[in-house]
């Protein structure tokens, strides 16, 4: 599903929500913003503007896990608790040409995945960007598959990666884990 198409997905579930829900989500709302404003100095958001961001987020999730995701089981009360993230540590690698590794610890939590985020970089000299990684992909890390593996078409890509709830589309923000040069 395209970005395009996941908005338009979430704002059609959006304007589905009963006013119950709404309201629930108002109140969310009032909750996240007293954490973001005071415990990251980020602005204000709108109910349906942290709707509309979980639904894309677990929309992309669910298409990225599963190869397809249905607008009419986004979920439509807010979440009850916050999304800390997991307790895995992952390491990027370049095992083969045009081969960029993801090796994680240790097993996702029940319910959590990986979004995996690349940022090609034209030099060794060149920084990454904030703002400018892309979605890779998604994983689950299990039990005997601790790594995730992505082509490359550049020497030197900026890896970084996010932590997403699976049922909410809750996510943690970007975590930058290090530059790879790509094997030749």
């Amino acid at each position: 599903m395209a970005v395009r198409a996941r908005m338009a997905a979430a704002n059609r579930a959006l304007h589905r929500l009963s006013l119950p829900q709404i309201q629930e989500w108002d109140q969310f709302a009032d909750r996240y913003n007293l954490v973001a404003r005071f415990s990251f100095g980020l602005s204000q958001l709108s109910a349906s503007a942290i709707f509309t961001g979980f639904a894309t987020k677990w929309l992309q999730a669910q298409d990225g896990l599963t190869g397809s995701a249905n607008e009419l089981q986004i979920p439509l009360t807010p979440p009850q608790s916050p999304t800390v993230g997991d307790n895995i540590i992952l390491v990027p690698s370049s095992p083969a040409p045009g081969v960029v590794r993801l090796t994680a610890s240790q097993p996702n939590a029940t319910g959590m995945a990986c979004e995996s985020l690349l940022q090609p970089l034209t030099s060794a000299n060149r920084k990454p960007r904030d703002g400018h990684y892309r979605t890779a992909g998604f994983h689950v890390f299990a039990t005997g598959s601790l790594t995730a593996d992505f082509q490359v078409l550049t020497r030197f890509v900026a890896v970084a990666f996010r932590f997403v709830c699976i049922a909410t589309g809750q996510s943690t923000g970007v975590i930058p884990i290090g530059v790879v040069q790509v094997a030749a």
